[in-house]
């Protein structure tokens, strides 16, 4: 966990990262990238605290266990966020010793990670709303990358980032992103209701062009490299970054 200031005064904004692993992953799969990502938001003045989580556990824990409460998570649905393990797991480390504070909240996570950091930032939204002013929950942002697809709530849509990988003829690489749903039924008239496969999607969905597939995102070294020099994780955190100075 890192926490610090870039300036002697307080910025214009407060930033606190936090990255979601998922399913059996390495202690230190994402630490490279929550690293990038810490560097480039430093690199703008602002108050970082950035910290790895495990929600469902990391390869040392019972991957039966880890895979039935990922599939647990996976089928809940929006109105039953609140039994997410993998959510309320964030929600414990987030309510220990104050650390929702800040401007703004990002949950980053990949794979199950990414379902996870949903039903959290879902969760902290209906805090939110019971406390109205009393709240002093920050803003809200969520990016999920290589994550079966999940609604999103209505009120976290246009905060919400979805990254899936491509190679160079646009073809999704990435096979757990094919997973899941989005899909919704708005009402509509003539007494016939349409399914719209992507009423509870994020608002933006952004494919990344990688070498390699699910597992490839953060690679850093060759032969993750593209023809301009550029690595999987150079390109994912760029999509990052520039949605986020969006």
């Amino acid at each position: 966990m890192h926490a610090y200031t870039t300036h002697s005064q307080r910025p214009k904004r407060v930033i606190s990262v936090y990255a979601a692993a998922g399913f059996a992953t390495s202690p230190q799969f994402m630490s490279h990238f929550l690293d990038r990502i810490e560097q480039e938001l430093g690199r703008e003045g602002m108050v970082l605290r950035a910290e790895l989580l495990f929600p469902y556990g990391d390869w040392h824990l019972n991957k039966m266990r880890q895979l039935r409460e990922i599939a647990s998570d996976l089928r809940l649905s929006i109105k039953k966020r609140h039994f997410s393990v993998g959510g309320r797991r964030i929600l414990s480390t987030l309510h220990k010793e104050d650390r929702i504070t800040g401007d703004e909240l990002i949950l980053i996570g990949h794979s199950a990670g990414g379902l996870a950091a949903m039903h959290a930032a879902h969760r902290l939204m209906e805090l939110n709303d019971r406390d109205g002013a009393s709240s002093t929950i920050p803003n809200v942002k969520v990016i999920q990358i290589g994550s079966p697809r999940c609604r999103v709530p209505k009120k976290l849509q246009r905060s919400s980032l979805y990254v899936y990988a491509t190679n160079a003829k646009g073809r999704v690489t990435d096979p757990i992103t094919k997973m899941g749903s989005w899909s919704g039924w708005p009402i509509v008239t003539h007494r016939k209701l349409l399914r719209d496969p992507l009423f509870y999607a994020p608002d933006s969905i952004q494919g990344v062009q990688t070498i390699g597939g699910h597992k490839d995102y953060f690679r850093h070294m060759p032969p993750f490299v593209n023809e301009a020099g550029c690595t999987n994780l150079d390109v994912t955190v760029q999509a990052i970054m520039n949605w986020l100075k969006l």
